[in-house]
């Protein structure tokens, strides 16, 4: 499980590239990144030597009759390649075909869907050398859930059919199937979230049928897993709680490395897309996403590296990092982090005053969508250059549209929220166990939090 962990890995760096930077953005809010041309360079090429200078071979050249050349048409239609990718327990049955003009066109059997790209003479030629080396074991009797994939090369004359097992494979077909016709849903979805390949993880998707089945798989598996009877949490209910008419087509924001996901709501709208998800989900979705990325984990356990923490936590409503090296997280559950030089407190507030200190902060005017705080600043002067940087404040708050931001030097004018934080900290002649009073928030919510304090490392 191991080599397959770091196969895949590899993998990912191929198909999307290496590591994971810090949040760049623009002042409006970023859009999801365009649909690129796919590709299938993860599949191993086959190696061609350069040409080399040789002697040529002495021979004597005899005159022939000249003879008239008639010329032939050319079938540019012809096929080059075909090939056809199924697993039947999802319904997933979707097929490309390839001339020798460079045209591959897709189709997703289940939806109608269609797609067809011009110039991809480099992928046919890799499909003809990369197709005939697989070992297509014969189809276990009945199995719906195997990936099962034919193809004919017709110049070559060659075709095969069978179980896909190459790991290498299969995660290229589906990026490359999902990249042209988007993510596979299986028919009757209710509730649904595919990501694609990362450096983090493979491909994979979890969905919850009508008829109360949750089926989750890795593009990486040859055999998908049997579908298990849903319990908590109600997904159905958790949709339905949704304003899904006031929900965008997409929630983006530009962070490398991560994966493009799809977030299946209704099967009357296309699926939202999400990119990076700390940084853009907003506080709406933010219920159903966390459910579904709960019923991943034991699906990933094997295969993913877990990724580093993000800046902004994917289940924190607000972060505040003031400039006197104090830092207050308000989480969605309630929970609450406070972190200064020394020291780590925690403590639990009552969601409303959450809630009402978030919705007070986005209507004050001093916070922007486009995460706008995370922009590098200019170049000092030279004359300036050596003196320190005046400290700064930066907030971030995720509210129903997305997630706000704002930056300001020193400690901004925000009553409620230092008054918050510093309810938490310990007074200076008081024992760090002790019960801190908190100034009342103009949301009308008081609370008196325990401090829990653990030292830092």
């Amino acid at each position: 499980m191991l080599n397959q962990k770091w196969l895949w890995l590899v993998l990912a760096i191929v198909i999307v590239g290496c590591g994971r930077s810090a949040v760049t953005a623009t002042p409006s809010r970023p859009s999801a990144p365009p649909a690129a041309q796919p590709t299938i360079g993860s599949l191993p090429p086959t190696f061609t030597p350069p040409a080399t200078a040789v002697p040529r071979p002495t021979e004597t050249v005899r005159p022939t009759p000249t003879t008239a050349v008639t010329a032939t048409a050319i079938d540019f239609d012809k096929t080059a390649v075909q090939l056809h990718y199924v697993i039947p327990a999802i319904g997933l049955d979707r097929s490309l075909r390839g001339n020798i003009s460079g045209q591959i066109a897709l189709v997703d059997h289940t939806t109608g869907q269609t797609r067809q790209y011009d110039n991809q003479s480099n992928t046919l030629i890799e499909l003809q050398q990369v197709l005939p080396s697989l070992v297509l074991e014969p189809i276990p009797d009945g199995c719906q859930t195997c990936v099962q994939l034919s193809y004919e090369l017709p110049i070559a004359g060659e075709a095969d059919s069978g179980w896909l097992q190459d790991v290498t494979v299969l995660v290229s077909l589906e990026n490359y199937t999902t990249a042209a016709l988007g993510p596979h849903f299986p028919p009757g979805t209710v509730v649904g979230l595919h990501r694609s390949i990362s450096p983090f993880a493979p491909a994979h998707t979890i969905a919850l049928t009508e008829d109360g089945r949750l089926w989750r798989w890795l593009a990486s598996d040859n055999q998908i897993a049997d579908p298990v009877d849903a319990a908590a949490p109600n997904l159905p209910g958790l949709v339905s709680a949704l304003p899904l008419d006031e929900l965008a087509e997409d929630y983006a924001v530009n962070c490398d490395g991560t994966p493009v996901e799809f977030l299946f709501v209704s099967p009357d709208r296309a699926p939202i897309q999400i990119a990076c998800p700390e940084f853009s989900l907003p506080s709406v979705l933010l219920p159903l996403y966390l459910a579904l990325d709960e019923l991943l984990v034991d699906t990933l356990a094997d295969t993913a590296v877990p990724p580093p923490p993000s800046v902004f936590p994917l289940d924190a409503l607000l972060d505040y990092r003031r400039a006197d090296d104090t830092r207050l997280t308000l989480f969605y559950d309630g929970r609450v982090i406070v972190t200064t030089a020394s020291e780590t407190y925690t403590s639990t507030l009552a969601i409303a005053q959450i809630t009402g200190l978030t919705a007070a902060l986005l209507g004050s005017g001093q916070l922007q969508p486009g995460l706008t705080s995370f922009h590098a600043t200019a170049t000092p002067a030279p004359a300036a250059a050596e003196e320190a940087a005046p400290a700064a404040s930066q907030l971030l708050v995720r509210g129903p549209q997305g997630v706000y931001d704002g930056k300001w030097t020193g400690i901004p004018d925000l009553p409620d929220l230092n008054a918050l934080l510093e309810s938490f900290l310990p007074r200076p002649d008081a024992a760090v166990t002790e019960t801190a009073a908190s100034t009342p928030l103009s949301t009308g919510v008081t609370s008196e939090p325990t401090l829990t304090p653990t030292p830092n490392p």
